[in-house]
C-alpha cells in the first residue's frame, strides 16, 4: 500500500523527523537510519544511499542548502508546505514471514522495491510552477524530472494493549525541492498525488514479483471491500486469513475508530494514527518480540510458516508477454466500460493489479505492440497521455454519422401555425414546441436547465405531433426518469432498455417519432440501439434532457458528443421556473457553467453562483464535528414547517454519516422507534462487464450475492439469487438462495447479472426508505420503481415491512435502503421544496460542476449547503466532470498539434526578421568602416565573405545567426 501525506509546517515536520521518521521501531536501543536518494542527492552533493543527519534534512526543509547552508529558491513562503512522506506498506503475511522465519531477505526485496518505483515512476513526475509574471504563477507547470528524497526502514505497527505487531513499511519522505537548468525551485506533487493509485500498483507489482521470482515464495491474489467497492490486494499463498487478522490489531483499531467517528476520507483517515497511538514500548528486544509474535501462533499455523517457501519457476518471455496483453485487455474492457477515453498509468495500474506478478515494463512494452490509439494532451500544464480503442471511436463516429446525415432529410411534421392549448408556455417553451414540429432532421433535441418547465413543453409538443397524425412512444433511461413521465401523463411510457430489447415493439414504430426525455443521461451504446431501430422504422428521434447534469454511468455522453459534434439542431430552453428571485438568479448563473465569463469581475458563471450563494448566507462553512448536528437540525426544521426536503451528498459514505446523525436527532424527538428490525440489504458493488467476468473478483468473497437480470442458457432465470461459495479450477462456485444443487457462474454472460455485497440493514417505524432495484410489492399489486422513496408504517406478523401508502415489501427484498439523504446522481429529477446537502472534504473527488449544479437545483424555495472548507469546494466545482470523449480526444490533439506547429513557426519567423536585422545592422557598419578607411587611404580592395568576419570578430560583434552556415 502506498499512502501520501504533504507536510504543513516546517517545525511540525522537523518534530515529525525525531519522533516517527528515526524512531518508528518500538523495542529497546533501536535508531532508524534514513538514507538520501534520488538525482537530488547528486546535484545537493549528498551522495545517493549517503545517510541523513538531522542538520542536513532541517536545512532542505527550510530552503536552504544542505552543506552551505546558502538559501535555494529566491523566496520561502511562510506557509511552505515541507514536503511529502510517501509511505510504502507490505501485505500482512510478507510482514509476518519476516517476523516468524527471521528471513532478512525480504527488507532487500522491499527496499529494492521502493528505490526502483521512486528511480522509474516518482521521479520522473515530479514538476515545477512557472512564473509567467514577477508576481503571479499561473497554473502551467513544467516537468523537471528531479527530487530528493530520505527512506526510513519500519518493521513494527505502534503498540495495542502494550504489544506491536510485525509492520514491514518504508517512509520515503520527499523534500519540496527540485532542480532544472541548474537553478532550484520548490517542487509540484500534484501529479505524484493524482497518480498515487498506479503508483501503488507498480510499486506492488514489483515486492510481488521478487517475492515469488527471487525469494521463492509464492503469492496470490486476494479481495478486500473498502468503501462499498472490491479492492484488489495480494498475500502470500499457505498464511491464512484468521492468521493475518490476528496480527492486524492497529489496523483494526484505527478502522474502528473511523467507524465511530465517520471518518472515511483516506487523508484523514491517515491522520488517526497519531489520536489512537500508544506510547512506544522501550522495553522489549527485537528477538524478544519474535518469541512474543511465534507465541501467539497455533501449532498448524507455525507449520504454515515453516512451508511456506518453494521454488517457482520465472515466466518465459512469451508466457509473460501474452499474460501482459491478457491483463492489459482486462484492463481496458475495465475502464472503457465506464468512459471512452482512459490516461495510460490507469491502464498499466490495472493491468499491473490483475498480473499480479508482472514488470510494470512488460505492460508499458505491451501497451505500445497492441493496436490501441493514443494521443498526449495538455491539461492544467501537464502533459498527460490518454488511451482509446479503434472499436470505442467507431461507435462513436457511427452515431454521429447517423444525426449529421439526416439533417434535412425529413418532412417536418406540421405544415401549418400550431395553435398552443397551454397558454402559460413562455416564449422559449413555445419556440421549443414549434421547433420540434417544424424541424426536418431525423434526430433533433430539446435542451433546458434544471427546473424550466421541459416536461410542460413536452406535453403541448406530444399533443400537437398526435394531431398531426403521427403517434409519439416516450421512453426514459432509468426506471426512475420514466415513472416520472408517467407522473407527467405519459402512460406508456418505458425504458430504453425496454425499447433496445423488445423486438415486437420496433414495428409499432414505422414512420412514428421516439422521444426520448432525460436524454442526457443516455450512452454511445444505447444511443446508437436506438438510430438502429429509428432507421430500419423510418422514425424520427427526438431528445430531450440536459447535458450540464449527470451523465450515463457507462461509456460515452452522448447526447453531448452529439451536439458538438454531429452538428445536431438544439431548441435550448434556459429560463428557470423552478426558482425565484435570488436563488433563481445563482442557478441560472451555475447553470452556464465555464462557457460564460463576467466580463466586470472575470468570474465564471459556475463561481459567480457560488458565491451568490455564498452571499445569500447559503454555503455554511462548519467544522465537521458539527456541520452533521447543524444539518440534522436544518431538515428537521423544514420538515416540522410541512416542507418536502432532499438531503444530497456527493458519496454514499458521506450520507450514510449524515443519515445516522438525522436518525439520531429523530430518535431523541420521539419521532422515529427505538426499536429496530434487522434485514438483509444487498449492496450492488458496481462491477465492470470485466470483473464481473474475471474469477478472481469472488476469490476469498463469502458474502458476495449474484443475481440475474436476464435470463441466460444454462437454467438461469431473470430474477433469481445465487450465493457465491469460492472458486474451483479458476471457476466461480454458486448455490441457489432458494435451494437446490451448485452451479457455475456464467462468466461470459456477465453483462445479464450483478454483483451485490450482503449487509444488514436496521429499519424502525417511522424511517424513509429508498429502493434500489425495482420490483413488485408482496402482493404483487404494487410496482416498485428503482430510487423510489417512501416510509415505514410498521411491519406485519411475518416481519415484513408495511409502507404508509398500505403496500407490504417482503422482508427478502433486500434492494433497499434508508432513505433520509441520496447522492446526487439519484437526485436528479427530483424536486422538494428545500434542498440540503453535505459537502465535506472526505468526498472532494465526488464534487464536480455537474454534482453541484444538480445538487443546487433541487429545491424550489431554498437550499442550504454544509462544507468544512469552503475553498476547496470552491476549486472542486470548477472540475467540468465531463467525459473526455474518444472523438474530442483526437480533435484536441489535432488542435494541439497545430498549435505547437504555429508557435513554431511563429519562433522561426521571429528569430529570421531578427537575424535579417542585425545582419543588416552588421553590414552597415562594416560599410561606414571601410569608408572610413577608404578616406584615410588605407583601404585598396573590395571587402570578400571572409575578410568580413574578419572585421567582424575586430570590431567585437562575435558570430551572429545564420553566420556559421555562411562561413
Amino acid at each position: 500500500m502506498l499512502i501520501a501525506t504533504q507536510g504543513k509546517s516546517v517545525s511540525g515536520t522537523q518534530q515529525y523527523f525525531d519522533q516517527v521518521l528515526t524512531r518508528g521501531d518500538y523495542y529497546l536501543g533501536q535508531e532508524v537510519a534514513g538514507h538520501w536518494h534520488g538525482r537530488g542527492a547528486e546535484v545537493l552533493g549528498l551522495g545517493a544511499g549517503s545517510q541523513v543527519k538531522k542538520e542536513e534534512f532541517n536545512a532542505l526543509l527550510e530552503g536552504k542548502h544542505p552543506t552551505t547552508g546558502k538559501r535555494l529558491t529566491q523566496r520561502n513562503r511562510k506557509d511552505r508546505r515541507p514536503g511529502m512522506d510517501l509511505t510504502f506498506s507490505v501485505p500482512k503475511s510478507v510482514s509476518l514471514a519476516w517476523a516468524i522465519n527471521e528471513d532478512e531477505r525480504i527488507l532487500e526485496m522491499l527496499q529494492a522495491a521502493v528505490q526502483e518505483t521512486m528511480r522509474r515512476d516518482v521521479e520522473p513526475l515530479m514538476q515545477r510552477r512557472v512564473r509567467t509574471g514577477r508576481h503571479a504563477f499561473t497554473q502551467q507547470k513544467e516537468a523537471t524530472g528531479k527530487l530528493i528524497y530520505a527512506d526510513f526502514l519500519h518493521k513494527t505497527s505502534r503498540p495495542v494493549e502494550g504489544a506491536a505487531d510485525p509492520h514491514l513499511h518504508i517512509h520515503a519522505f520527499v523534500v519540496n525541492w527540485t532542480e532544472q537548468d541548474g537553478k532550484h525551485f520548490a517542487g509540484e506533487f500534484e501529479e505524484i498525488v493524482r497518480q498515487r493509485p498506479s503508483l501503488q500498483a507498480k510499486f506492488e507489482a514489483r515486492l510481488a514479483r521478487k517475492m515469488q521470482h527471487e525469494l521463492g515464495y509464492e503469492v496470490e491474489h486476494v479481495h478486500y471491500a473498502q468503501g462499498g467497492k472490491l479492492k484488489w490486494g495480494w498475500e502470500l499463498r499457505g498464511v491464512e486469513r484468521a492468521t493475518i487478522e490476528k496480527f492486524s490489531r492497529r489496523t483494526t483499531q484505527v478502522e474502528q475508530y473511523a467507524e465511530e467517528h465517520a471518518i472515511h476520507d483516506a487523508e484523514r483517515k491517515g491522520k488517526l494514527g497519531k489520536l489512537t497511538r500508544e506510547k512506544k514500548d522501550t522495553g522489549q528486544s527485537i528477538d524478544q518480540l519474535r518469541s512474543q509474535w511465534r507465541a501467539r501462533l497455533t501449532p498448524e499455523e507455525r507449520a504454515a510458516f515453516a512451508g511456506l517457501l518453494q521454488t517457482t519457476e520465472r515466466a518465459d518471455g512469451k508466457s509473460e508477454q501474452a499474460a501482459a496483453r491478457n491483463s492489459v485487455q482486462y484492463a481496458l474492457e475495465h475502464h472503457l466500460y465506464r468512459q471512452s477515453t482512459v490516461e495510460r498509468h490507469q491502464v498499466v495500474g490495472a493491468a499491473l493489479e490483475h498480473g499480479l506478478t508482472l514488470s510494470p515494463e512488460a505492460v508499458e512494452a505491451e501497451i505500445d505492440r497492441m493496436d490501441l490509439i493514443q494521443r498526449t494532451l495538455d491539461a492544467d500544464g501537464t502533459k498527460r497521455q490518454f488511451i482509446t480503442t479503434k472499436e470505442v471511436l467507431n461507435a462513436e463516429r457511427e452515431m454521429i454519422a447517423y444525426a449529421r446525415d439526416g439533417r434535412g432529410t425529413r418532412k417536418s411534421i406540421s405544415s401549418t401555425e400550431h395553435e398552443f392549448q397551454r397558454e402559460w408556455l413562455n416564449e422559449q417553451q413555445r419556440d421549443a414546441v414549434c421547433f420540434v414540429l417544424e424541424s426536418r432532421d431525423a434526430v433533433l433535441a430539446v435542451a433546458g436547465g434544471a427546473g424550466t418547465g421541459k416536461s410542460s413543453l413536452m406535453e403541448e409538443a406530444v399533443d400537437a405531433i398526435q394531431q398531426n397524425g403521427k403517434e409519439v412512444f416516450t421512453f426514459a433511461p432509468s426506471t426512475g426518469a420514466r415513472e416520472v413521465l408517467e407522473e407527467k401523463g405519459f402512460r406508456k411510457a418505458q425504458t430504453v432498455e425496454h425499447l433496445l430489447r423488445n423486438s415486437k415493439l420496433h414495428p409499432e414504430l414505422k414512420d412514428q417519432v421516439i422521444w426520448i426525455d432525460e436524454a442526457g443521461l443516455l450512452d454511445v451504446r444505447s444511443m446508437n440501439g436506438v438510430f438502429r431501430i429509428a432507421k430500419e422504422q423510418n422514425a424520427r428521434v427526438v431528445l430531450s434532457g440536459d447535458t450540464r447534469q449527470h451523465a450515463s454511468p457507462r461509456r460515452g455522453e452522448a447526447m453531448r458528443l452529439l451536439e458538438q459534434e454531429a452538428g445536431l439542431n438544439v431548441a435550448r430552453v434556459e429560463a428557470i421556473q423552478r426558482q425565484q428571485g435570488r436563488y433563481r438568479q445563482a442557478v441560472e448563473m451555475i447553470s452556464r457553467g465555464q462557457e460564460v465569463v463576467d466580463a466586470r469581475t472575470g468570474k465564471t458563471g459556475l463561481l459567480a453562483g457560488f458565491d451568490l450563494l455564498d452571499a445569500m448566507g447559503k454555503i455554511k462553512e462548519v467544522a465537521t464535528a458539527d456541520r452533521y448536528q447543524l444539518l440534522a437540525d436544518n431538515y428537521l426544521k423544514s420538515e416540522a414547517n410541512g416542507k418536502s426536503t432532499l438531503v444530497v451528498a456527493p458519496t454514499h459514505r458521506e450520507a450514510a454519516a449524515v443519515t445516522s446523525e438525522i436518525r439520531d436527532r429523530l430518535k431523541q424527538d420521539g419521532k422515529l422507534a427505538t426499536e429496530e428490525r434487522a434485514f438483509v440489504q444487498y449492496r450492488s458493488l458496481n462491477l465492470s462487464e470485466a470483473e464481473k467476468g474475471d474469477a478472481k473478483t469472488y476469490s476469498e468473497q463469502t458474502d458476495l450475492v449474484v443475481q440475474f437480470h436476464q435470463n441466460v442458457k444454462g437454467g438461469f432465470q431473470r430474477g433469481e439469487r445465487y450465493r457465491v461459495t469460492g472458486l474451483n479450477n479458476g471457476e466461480v462456485q454458486l448455490v441457489p438462495l432458494s435451494g437446490g444443487e451448485m452451479k457455475k457462474l456464467p462468466q461470459a454472460a456477465s453483462d445479464r447479472f450483478e454483483v451485490y455485497a450482503e449487509r444488514e440493514l436496521r429499519v424502525a417505524a417511522g424511517d424513509k426508505l429508498r429502493f434500489s432495484l425495482g420490483g413488485t410489492t408482496k402482493n404483487g399489486k404494487g410496482r416498485i420503481s428503482n430510487g423510489r422513496l417512501d416510509e415505514v408504517k410498521g411491519f406485519d406478523a411475518s416481519g415484513n415491512i408495511v409502507l404508509k401508502n398500505g403496500w407490504t415489501i417482503d422482508s427478502s427484498y433486500a434492494h433497499l435502503d434508508l432513505g433520509y439523504v441520496v447522492t446526487s446522481h439519484a437526485s436528479q429529477g427530483k424536486d422538494r421544496h428545500v434542498a440540503i446537502a453535505a459537502m465535506g472534504s472526505e468526498s472532494l473527488p465526488a464534487i464536480n460542476a455537474k454534482q453541484f449544479y444538480v445538487t443546487v437545483s433541487r429545491g424550489r424555495e431554498d437550499v442550504a449547503i454544509y462544507v468544512d472548507d469552503k475553498a476547496r469546494v470552491r476549486k472542486a466545482i470548477e472540475r467540468s466532470g465531463e467525459q473526455l470523449s474518444a472523438t474530442q480526444m483526437l480533435s484536441r490533439a489535432a488542435s494541439e498539434t497545430m498549435a505547437t506547429t504555429s508557435r513554431q513557426a511563429e519562433r522561426q519567423h521571429k528569430q529570421t526578421i531578427e537575424r535579417r536585422s542585425l545582419l543588416g545592422s552588421f553590414r552597415d557598419r562594416v560599410v561606414r568602416w571601410w569608408r572610413e578607411r577608404q578616406a584615410d587611404g588605407q583601404a585598396r580592395e573590395p571587402i570578400g565573405r571572409h575578410r568580413q568576419l574578419d572585421i567582424q570578430n575586430s570590431l567585437g560583434m562575435g558570430m551572429t545567426p545564420g553566420m556559421e552556415r555562411s562561413r
